[in-house]
């Protein structure tokens, strides 16, 4: 047992009533035959539209990841970028460790890239060695907020990272 739409008042009624129980309209099996084949055809079209939408999301998907895969160039400014953010990270928590109260520790804006120095805070002096200079605020024995800048050293041997030399800190 289906239900279909009265063809007078829109209300949905069960395709075996012989008339509509809001209106009263009449049904004939000519009438609920219409009513069928309306609703095959309205299914096909909303089935249509949904596959093609779908299928332009795709291309749409398609398109993007074409347009955007990047070149040997690219490729090694995204790597490098990474390293220098990974490098920034790591000298946090190592310039962290050193600090009376690590929970104060404020390195900036910037979140995993910083805004120190004009965004150039790690700089790549060899092909995997890496210099860090940059500031941290934090408290000290007393409570008080201070700034220390510091500079460091890392090295990356393809697996690991070192440090080179002791943070140095003033």
């Amino acid at each position: 047992m289906a239900l279909i739409c009265c063809p007078e008042c829109r209300k949905r009624i069960s395709e075996t009533a012989d008339s509509c129980p809001k209106c009263g309209y009449q049904l004939t099996p000519e009438i609920i035959s219409e009513i069928r084949k309306k609703n095959r055809r309205a299914l096909k079209t909303l089935g249509m539209l949904t596959a093609f939408f779908i299928l332009a999301i795709f291309l749409a998907i398609f398109v993007a990841a074409i347009s955007e895969t990047p070149d040997a160039a690219t490729k090694g400014k995204n790597l490098l970028s990474f390293r220098k953010q990974l490098v920034w990270t790591i000298s946090k928590d190592i310039i962290k460790k050193s600090l009376k109260s690590p929970s104060t520790a404020y390195f900036g804006k910037g979140g995993f890239y910083p805004k120190q120095h004009g965004g150039n805070c790690v700089t790549c002096v060899d092909d995997d060695i890496y210099s860090v200079k940059g500031w941290v605020d934090s408290q000290n024995s007393f409570g008080a907020i201070v700034r220390t800048r510091f500079l460091l050293k890392m090295k990356y041997d393809g697996k690991t990272w070192e440090l080179l030399e002791t943070p140095l800190m003033e």
